[in-house]
């Protein structure tokens, strides 16, 4: 690297640098799986989850404000959709003693989530992504919209089991008894439910067992009670100790945190679907449930020592939308937003995943030159309106600082920080084309970078 973007360099990294998780001691598997399965979390600030799934279990709160604005039912426990980043497909999940609502504490784990009444307890865990289970004793659970969508609506099917068509969510939900029964009052009147209560009840034994499966068009013929509970909540908690045995390990001080840092990178990731390409590791799955063109960069370098695949996927997922003039979209979920981009952070993260893993800097760099060098020339020929060698910003929304107070002095606004992640992005692309055998792009990318870094 040159001394010129090597000054700049300790500036610029600082966000990236907060969410990389730093040493690479990696524990032994035993003490990775105790570990796993000691983790607790607080389901008001942590999604429950799974890899894979776009669906999770959240008890919203004030907090969640957002969240809470669309939570018809009011404060609560719900299963929400997350297709196409939503917020407010949700379903209020209520704790039963003899039909009626109870008071009830969460005990979240990556394998199940408990819910803890004064008379019993029920267990829910992903058996699939697309498959929830339901288990407890004495108890019931109740599955609710006090206000469906205008053409939501519930039919009875073969076996006790029912089908909630739910239009405002896209997304059709077979309610499965397997132990109890299963009791629906959806009412409906011209053209939909005028509300929708699911009460799955434990049998005479007080013994509850249930599932609950998303799907799009028909129910699945399968044995809902296989594989059982116990082994479907053995598997997440294998599963959750293998991806936590992959990321580096921390200072005793920390190390709390860094299993629910690697939780919430595990359970928010969401497979393939929409305009996502590739498994796709959400920013969040309580709030702001999509994908960003340049935070999944960091999420990508918090992944590359552990993950390399998946870390590149996170990187990639942005140039798989890339714009034919060469922008890449503001977010991405079911569709794109193109009304905003991104700051051009992704030469300068490409760095600093290249030095942490061989793999990438080795066999990544021809399926990245070409998207990345586009990207580049977009900005030096798209947001330079007054042709003065200095790129703009057209929005706070484009530099990732979408309300700073920068701002306020107006738009366009020529911002250091855009000059200088582009300079270090030429400086990478220079380095690149070396590395490719294109000795002549090299030079004339470092050139461009030295009269910008001049300009800056």
């Amino acid at each position: 690297m040159r001394s010129g973007s090597s000054r700049l360099l300790p500036l610029i990294t600082g966000q990236a640098a907060s969410v990389v998780l730093g040493l690479s001691v990696f524990a032994s598997a035993a003490e990775q799986q105790s570990v796993s399965s000691a983790l607790t979390f607080d389901i008001r600030k942590i999604a429950f989850s799974s890899p894979g799934s776009y669906f999770a279990v959240s008890h919203v709160t004030s907090p969640l404000a957002p969240l809470l604005e669309n939570a018809t039912e009011g404060e609560g426990l719900y299963l929400r959709n997350l297709h196409d980043g939503a917020q407010d497909r949700m379903l209020r999940l209520d704790v039963l003693k003899d039909r009626q609502p109870v008071a009830f504490e969460t005990v979240a784990t990556p394998g199940v989530l408990r819910l803890m009444a004064k008379d019993g307890a029920l267990e829910i865990c992903f058996a699939t992504p697309d498959r929830l289970r339901i288990r407890g004793r004495g108890l019931g659970l109740r599955i609710s919209k006090a206000r469906p969508g205008t053409y939501d609506y519930a039919l009875p099917q073969a076996s006790g089991r029912w089908e909630l068509n739910l239009l405002d969510q896209r997304m059709r939900y077979g309610l499965v008894p397997i132990i109890g029964a299963l009791e629906v009052e959806a009412p409906f009147k011209n053209v939909g439910a005028e509300k929708i209560v699911a009460d799955f009840l434990p049998d005479a034994e007080g013994t509850l067992e249930a599932a609950i499966e998303p799907y799009e068009t028909h129910w699945k013929r399968h044995d809902p009670a296989r594989p059982d509970f116990d082994a479907c909540v053995e598997a997440a908690q294998a599963q959750f100790a293998l991806f936590l045995g992959k990321l580096p390990t921390v200072a005793p001080t920390y190390e709390e945190t860094r299993r629910l840092a690697a939780y919430v990178l595990w359970s928010s990731v969401v497979a393939p679907g929409g305009a996502l390409k590739r498994p796709a590791l959400l920013m969040s799955k309580n709030w702001m449930s999509r994908v960003w063109s340049w935070d999944q960069t960091f999420n990508a370098l918090a992944l590359v020592e552990g993950d390399p695949a998946l870390a590149w996927d996170q990187f990639m997922l942005p140039f798989d939308q890339q714009h034919a003039g060469g922008a890449l979209p503001d977010s991405l979920d079911g569709g794109l937003i193109w009304n905003f981009t991104k700051p051009p952070v992704h030469g300068l993260l490409l760095r600093l995943m290249m030095q942490r893993s061989p793999a990438i800097a080795v066999e990544r760099l021809q399926e990245i030159y070409g998207p990345l060098s586009a990207w580049t020339e977009w900005w030096l020929a798209e947001r330079d309106d007054d042709a003065d060698g200095i790129p703009q910003y057209n929005h706070g929304n484009d530099s990732g600082w979408d309300n700073a107070t920068t701002y306020r002095a107006g738009l366009p606004l020529e911002a250091p920080d855009l000059a200088a992640f582009l300079v270090v992005q030429m400086d990478v692309l220079a380095d690149l084309a070396q590395k490719l055998g294109k000795p002549r792009e090299g030079e004339r990318w470092r050139a461009r970078a030295d009269d910008l870094l001049a300009k800056l």
